[in-house]
């Protein structure tokens, strides 16, 4: 995965379909007894599928992305943007997110 910071719109796209659908991977798994619980760290999600890209880069896309979805939350942060956990309006978005 390339960085592009000159095409920011495009590198938005990529980190929230792929922080979406590893999130609903996630909760799939606690859901399923394969994980304790549905929050997961944003430190751990990048580092399982966003690795290109630094926490400091994704984390206003998710704020953003949060804010432009703010009437159905499709998540929501916990512990200071630390964690972060599928709402259940997420959770019925997983679809779209290839899941």
């Amino acid at each position: 995965m390339n960085v592009n910071t000159d095409a920011p719109n495009e590198d938005k796209r990529i980190i929230i379909n792929s922080f979406m659908q590893e999130l609903c991977r996630l909760d799939n798994d606690a859901n399923t007894g394969q994980r304790h619980e549905n929050a997961a760290t944003v430190e751990e999600i990048r580092h399982r599928v966003l690795r290109a890209y630094s926490l400091e880069y994704i984390i206003p896309f998710l704020r953003e992305h949060r804010l432009e979805n703010k009437s159905s939350e499709p998540f929501e942060f916990l512990d200071g943007e630390q964690k972060v956990r599928l709402t259940e309006t997420g959770r019925n978005l997983c679809g779209q997110y290839g899941l």
